[in-house]
């Protein structure tokens, strides 16, 4: 843990330094027209390489767990001095690097997730055209497949909780099954899932780069998301479908900058990507009003949310009550790093019982944090600024009131790093690993139990730099 902590104040050393990069002026992809001594740019491109392919080859061996935070700590301290220098690196070498890290991650598993064994269960039945919608995986009427793709069926999660994910998602992951030889292929149904959506996070560098010069931001590269250990980790590693939702929201921001005020039809494109990106994960979809604004395109609107309904209809198998089943359990139990939500949710737990009533805690104190954030969502509509900054300022709202706090979903907030530098985020995201601490005792024990120091670690230096951030924006605006 002790490496992290030195996260901080690098990033406190910085302040000053960034303050100053607002008069540099800025190369055709948004970073500073200075150059980077070739050495140090190899030099980090090696730190991070180490720390990628040392988690991934080294795997879930728990006498492993040391050398991993190590590990861990080397590529987030190469990250964070490399997102904080704002030098310049070519984009050739971004790229390649880019490649390189998840290659690296590739050839490993870091085995941080079993999200994946998931996604082939379900991807599989979608391909047999039963609707993981309408039964938990440890169902009775599963049985056949439970015998028939054994191996995947005991990897996957919380079976007594039916599909959660969007129709997007669940015909991606029927296709990707499906070409890796099915369920009953496990070791290449998982790999095809990890090579997968590790080219969609690549592919993000292109909508990224688009933005980036477009945004005419100083200190802001594609060295953020392509040199990032987490995002490298997380996509090649764990085969999170985040990386795909990614893709789809910065390729609808990519277009809009040219598009929302042109009145050309590329704003079909916009709402379309928007519409796919909340059928992969609804994050998305809080952006279609923003890009519907005015007497005509407010029209849009009713026919994005008839899209998004005929979506799931392939999907209904009863009266449609199941397809928000798993949705509503994932959304009503999980709670894991949360930032605020546990300061909500303990307190009320003194005054009521947790019988999944009206009255049970968690469901009053994810009602208090959804009108908190609708509160924020209408304060952005109000202040009517630029579509992309907006949109950091929801997703960071969102990730900093949710209920539970994955690593990967962190990785949402990156593309708005580089375009937008933050002293805050940056240092939650090089600290992001440290969520994975309660890991080693989930697999050894089944028991997940978050050490007492992790939220004050995490929580109170990412609030503080927080507010000096947003005091900054402030005296610049």
């Amino acid at each position: 843990m002790l490496p992290f902590l030195t996260l901080g104040l690098l990033v406190c050393f910085n302040m000053e330094s960034e303050e100053k990069e607002i008069a540099i002026p800025v190369d055709r992809v948004g970073a500073p027209a200075v150059g980077v001594p070739p050495r140090l740019g190899l030099l980090r491109l090696l730190l991070i390489a180490v720390s990628v392919g040392g988690v991934s080859l080294l795997g879930p061996d728990p006498a492993s767990w040391g050398v991993r935070w190590c590990l861990w700590a080397v590529g987030s301290v190469a990250w964070l001095t490399g997102l904080a220098s704002a030098q310049r690196i070519p984009t050739l070498w971004l790229v390649l690097g880019a490649i390189l890290l998840r290659g690296l991650v590739l050839a490993g598993d870091p085995e941080l997730s079993d999200d994946a064994y998931r996604y082939v269960w379900e991807g599989g039945l979608v391909a047999e055209g039963v609707s993981p919608f309408a039964v938990a995986p440890d169902s009775p009427e599963l049985a056949v497949y439970q015998r028939r793709w054994s191996s995947i069926y005991d990897g996957v999660n919380h079976r007594e909780v039916s599909a959660a994910y969007p129709p997007l998602t669940q015909w991606v992951h029927a296709g990707v099954t499906t070409l890796a030889g099915g369920p009953g292929e496990p070791g290449r149904a998982l790999f095809a899932m990890r090579l997968f959506y590790g080219a969609m996070d690549l592919l993000c560098l292109l909508p990224l780069a688009i933005l980036l010069r477009g945004s005419r931001r100083t200190g802001a590269s594609l060295f953020a998301w392509a040199w990032s250990p987490l995002v490298a980790v997380e996509f090649a590693g764990g085969a999170h479908f985040d990386s795909f939702g990614v893709l789809l929201l910065l390729s609808a921001l990519a277009v809009a900058r040219s598009a929302l005020n042109t009145g050309t039809g590329r704003q079909t494109l916009v709402l379309g990507l928007l519409v796919a990106g909340a059928l992969v994960k609804l994050l998305p979809g809080l952006v279609i009003p923003f890009c519907a604004r005015g007497k005509r395109r407010w029209l849009a609107l009713p026919i994005c949310a008839a899209v998004f309904a005929l979506a799931w209809m392939p999907f209904i198998s009863g009266g449609g009550a199941e397809l928000l089943a798993g949705l509503s359990e994932y959304g009503t139990r999980w709670e894991a790093g949360s930032l605020v939500y546990r300061w909500i949710e303990r307190p009320l737990g003194s005054w009521f019982e947790r019988d999944g009533g009206l009255t049970d805690p968690r469901r009053i104190a994810r009602a208090m944090i959804g009108l908190a954030f609708l509160a924020i969502f209408f304060r952005e509509w109000r202040r009517e600024l630029d579509l992309v900054r907006t949109v950091g300022v929801l997703i960071g709202s969102f990730l900093v009131l949710s209920p539970t706090l994955h690593p990967w979903y962190l990785t949402w907030v990156v593309p708005f790093v580089a375009l937008r530098p933050s002293r805050a985020w940056s240092l939650l995201l090089a600290m992001a690993p440290l969520l994975y601490w309660p890991l080693a005792k989930w697999k050894a024990e089944g028991v997940w139990i978050e050490p007492d120091w992790l939220w004050p670690v995490l929580a109170p230096p990412f609030f503080a730099l927080w507010a000096l951030d947003a005091r900054r924006t402030r005296s610049l605006d």
